[in-house]
């Protein structure tokens, strides 16, 4: 079972729903080929936050994890989204797709790079 965010009030929602329990927006219309992944790369500094978010062009969170840890959200058509990935001063921002999933990696101390897997 997985967690992810329903896509009309951002709360935590399971896959397994068939509508959010918050807004009752109708979950059961998706499916994992609506779910979008990015995967953020394990960093091995002691001395960051692990914390890593994905908002919407507009600064809402769409879905956090942890480093090396994955963040799914819903996602029907391409979209644009921010990224920050802890430790890092660049919020970046790129398009995902339905479906796809997306690597972020720290290239050096406070840049990130993105790419699909």
């Amino acid at each position: 079972m997985a967690i992810l965010k329903c896509p009309n009030c951002g709360s935590d929602i399971t896959d397994k729903a068939i509508a959010c329990k918050y807004c009752a927006y109708p979950w059961k219309n998706f499916s994992p080929i609506h779910c979008t992944t990015v995967k953020f790369e394990t960093v091995t500094r002691n001395d960051i936050d692990v914390n890593c978010y994905v908002y919407d062009k507009n600064y809402k969170k769409m879905a956090n994890c942890k480093l090396g840890e994955k963040a799914n959200f819903i996602c029907c058509e391409p979209y644009e989204v921010v990224i920050q990935m802890a430790g890092c001063i660049c919020k970046p921002s790129f398009t995902v797709s339905a479906g796809k999933c997306y690597l972020v990696r720290m290239i050096r101390f406070g840049l990130v790079s993105v790419e699909e897997i």
